[in-house]
């Protein structure tokens, strides 16, 4: 959560559901790993399988983040330009 207490609307969701999606690509990939051990080949299909699907689905809200990243940033600048006038936004 953001230090202002502010969530909803900010970046932090997307944070936080990326490293959820991070964290259960390691979980499925330490349990790929197991089963190799163990030879069991159904497990570390199904585990491997796993994996995928959670990085895939941490890079398609990444770009969310980058995007909502952007915007915010767009948006600090306009509002900059609009209180200080364009000169100093823009650093002249």
């Amino acid at each position: 959560m953001s230090e202002d207490g502010i969530y909803h609307g900010t970046a932090e969701p997307l944070r936080d559901f990326v490293a959820e999606c991070m964290n259960m690509t390691a979980f499925y990939a330490g349990m790929a790993v197991d089963y190799a051990a163990v030879r069991d080949d159904a497990g570390l299909t199904y585990s491997t399988r796993r994996a995928v699907a959670a990085l895939r689905q941490g890079v398609s809200v990444l770009r969310m983040l980058d995007e909502k990243n952007a915007a915010d940033l767009k948006a600090r600048q306009i509002s900059k330009a609009d209180r200080e006038g364009a000169d100093a936004a823009l650093g002249i």
